[in-house]
């Protein structure tokens, strides 16, 4: 009866909801999609993800378990509607809304070998469909964070529900693990910390990333300073630095967030001297100390870590707003950031050994980029932050090991 009203709800919401009633769109003719889509005689090991924009984070996973089982189906499905239906996205597979009967017939179709589910993500009924049919359950990319809205009463209790169905839970750090263990009370035998996947990813791309020419020749051999997700308070903390005369012949590689880009085009155009907008045709001159990087312009920006010498990463005066500082570090880069970094335990790591700082003022920033600047960073701290990039990375090739140790063969 829940489950009904709430569809009922869905359906007189998308009559106001643009993004409710491409939930529903997405959803349509599921049955018939999921039919065209299995292939037959073919064991299927079913995916869930979130969203297609976390995909990216798992396409190793994805790619070690095929290499695992290469007589497997791999079927992946979503919980998030596209933000636009068109042919392509038409194609994909949606989990439809979780009453009985499209739990059944979901898994009477897909008839899956193995589940792996991305967290948060954990269908109930899916999970005791999967139990009461005896198909194993792995969830993948764990990950607690303090002041976690899943730690609330009602969340912890649905939390241990609904992990307590799965076979086996991968954890991404042990302070997820002792969240789940001392807050949820989930079992440990059930848990394996193994780490964060999106590690592997960057890895991966770091070892192949392409270069960037005009990047390259915007910083030659000047100490450079590259910020990213830097918002409006970041940017007046830096501003402030880049205009102290003490960094006069720093090179900065910027990449806002929430910036209106309109804005900062005319800023370029009215210190054109000093600065410019990253493209392909606009000409470097030697007095240009400050590159702005447009992401629908310049694409991905990992490849512009390559050519930094340290990082200031934005966010961290926000509770919850945090990118990952994996993207520096896999370079090697020590870190500055905000104080609400402290609650990651990746964040924590690097403090300890010295691979990063953190600034609460335009003041203690100042004060630790003159450190910095005048001296050399040693190429034992740069090692000091790969080695620990290395240690952390691997969860992929763990989860698929374990997969292996418990089913050699599908």
């Amino acid at each position: 009866m829940e489950v009904f009203l709430y569809g009922l709800w869905m359906r007189i919401a998308s009559w106001f909801s643009p993004k409710i009633l491409r939930w529903l769109q997405s959803r349509k003719d599921w049955r018939e999609k999921l039919v065209a889509g299995r292939e037959a005689n073919k064991p299927v090991i079913w995916v869930h993800i979130p969203s297609q924009t976390i995909q990216s984070q798992y396409s190793l996973l994805l790619q070690n378990l095929q290499q695992a089982y290469p007589k497997a189906q791999l079927l992946i499905s979503y919980e998030e509607a596209p933000a636009e239906l068109d042919e392509e996205t038409e194609e994909l597979h949606y989990l439809p809304l979780g009453t009985r009967k499209n739990v059944e017939d979901w898994m009477d179709i897909l008839l899956p070998t193995l589940v792996v589910m991305v967290f948060p993500e954990l269908p109930d009924r899916i999970l005791k469909e999967c139990k009461e049919r005896e198909v194993p359950v792995y969830v993948v990319g764990t990950r607690l964070e303090k002041g976690d809205a899943l730690l609330s009463l009602a969340g912890r209790r649905q939390l241990r529900k609904s992990l307590s169905l799965a076979t086996r839970v991968f954890v991404e750090d042990q302070d997820t693990a002792q969240r789940l263990y001392n807050k949820v009370r989930l079992d440990e035998a059930l848990c394996t910390v193994v780490g964060d996947t999106e590690v592997d990813e960057l890895v991966a791309y770091a070892r192949e990333a392409p270069e960037v020419p005009r990047v390259s020749n915007f910083v030659e051999d000047s100490f450079t300073v590259l910020v990213y997700n830097a918002g409006r308070l970041e940017m007046r903390l830096v501003e402030r630095l880049y205009k102290n005369p003490v960094f006069a012949r720093l090179r900065w590689v910027i990449i806002p967030r929430d910036i209106d880009y309109d804005a900062l085009d005319k800023r370029t155009d009215v210190n054109s001297e000093t600065e410019l907008l990253y493209s392909d045709t606009t000409a470097i001159r030697e007095s240009h100390r400050i590159m702005w990087i447009d992401e629908e312009v310049g694409g991905s920006f990992i490849p512009y870590f390559q050519y930094g010498s340290v990082a200031i990463v934005g966010g961290g005066f926000i509770p919850r707003s945090l990118p990952p500082v994996w993207m520096p570090a896999v370079y090697g880069l020590p870190l500055y950031f905000g104080p609400e970094y402290k609650h990651r335990i990746s964040a924590r790591d690097l403090l300890a050994q010295g691979g990063a700082q953190v600034y609460t003022s335009w003041r203690k920033l100042t004060k630790l980029m003159r450190e910095h600047v005048r001296q050399t960073i040693s190429e034992t701290l740069k090692r000091d932050i790969g080695g620990y990039v290395a240690k952390n990375s691997g969860a992929s090739q763990k989860i698929v090991a374990d997969l292996k140790d418990r089913h050699p063969s599908l």
